[in-house]
């Protein structure tokens, strides 16, 4: 059961601490971002600004009586990731710190209470990983865990301290090689690590896949499908009143529109904030990248007169 966050109308939070935004006529599920203290948190826009706000202070908050005011929200388990609301308990200074050292929340891995994985086991799992280079394998041998817990664990996403630095990064370099889609060479390494971790039957694949510029849950392919990581799907595109393909794009409290031809060459080509886009076509739709060039104003008003004259003739 979903709940209104107070002071922000637009999010819902449940008891298992999952947030969602409102802001479209679809749930999106807002991302959680672990601090250096290894709570975790997520960004709540009011007003055009952002704030910073502890998920398991919003689930406290949204579904738990405190009668007495108490000012902290205690983690039963120790698990600091753990926010669902069963988890949860007001506490004083005092009870927080005594509970504390009573449990060791500072531990990791395996040593934190109710974690299902065991280092012993994740170390299992990249071994078994290194020996096939198959992450199919890797899915048949350990089918009892998730997809994605088992790829964040090959890919180097989680699970970090099992293995020192530079073994590590041999397995990491060694699934983005092998599991990557070809059409990814060339981004950055964040960029493809979060391409790996998409289903590839979603994926085209014969196109080649970039973060939209200025923008980090976003890809474009060379063909001007975007991708969204919000919502894990390619996004319907509309069509403005001078005929050109627009998308509007949303991320950290900020929303523009843009035209889809611009995204593409962009991307893919060198940016020229002060030159045209133009469909060497004349087919304003058409927005693949073979089909687009820089142009000066000059240029582009040259080349749709030519366009205009040859269509009349």
């Amino acid at each position: 059961m979903y709940k209104k966050i107070k002071d922000y109308p637009n999010y819902e939070i449940n008891e298992d601490g999952v947030i969602v935004s409102l802001h479209r006529k679809e749930k999106i599920r807002l991302k959680e971002l672990p601090t250096r203290k290894g709570y975790l948190q997520v960004v709540l826009c009011k007003d055009g600004k952002k704030h910073k706000k502890f998920v398991h202070r919003l689930v406290a908050q949204t579904f738990l009586d405190n009668p007495k005011n108490k000012p902290y929200v205690n983690h039963i388990d120790g698990n600091k990731t753990n926010n669902r609301l069963i988890n949860l308990e007001w506490v004083t200074a005092s009870e927080n710190k005594i509970h504390s050292n009573t449990i060791h929340t500072s531990r990791r891995g395996s040593q934190i209470k109710n974690t299902k994985l065991t280092d012993n086991i994740v170390k299992e799992i990249l071994k078994h990983f290194k020996e096939t280079e198959s992450f199919k394998e890797v899915q048949n041998k350990f089918s009892d865990y998730k997809e994605s817990t088992l790829r964040s664990i090959v890919s180097g996403e989680n699970w970090k301290h099992v293995l020192d630095t530079e073994e590590r990064e041999t397995l990491s370099e060694l699934y983005l090689e092998k599991h990557s889609n070809p059409y990814t060479r060339g981004i950055t390494r964040p960029a493809k690590k979060i391409m790996s971790s998409i289903p590839e039957d979603i994926l085209y694949e014969n196109e080649r896949y970039k973060l939209v510029k200025g923008f980090s849950a976003y890809f474009v392919t060379d063909h001007g499908r975007i991708f969204s990581m919000f919502s894990g799907r390619f996004l319907k595109q509309t069509t403005n009143s001078e005929g050109y393909k627009i998308i509007t794009l949303r991320e950290n409290c900020r929303q523009k529109t843009f035209k889809v031809h611009r995204i593409v060459l962009s991307a893919f080509d060198e940016y020229h904030e002060n030159l045209y886009v133009n469909h060497i076509d004349g087919d304003r739709t058409n927005n693949n990248l073979d089909n687009l060039e820089w142009v000066t104003q000059q240029q582009n008003m040259q080349k749709a007169y030519s366009s205009t004259t040859t269509e009349t003739a």
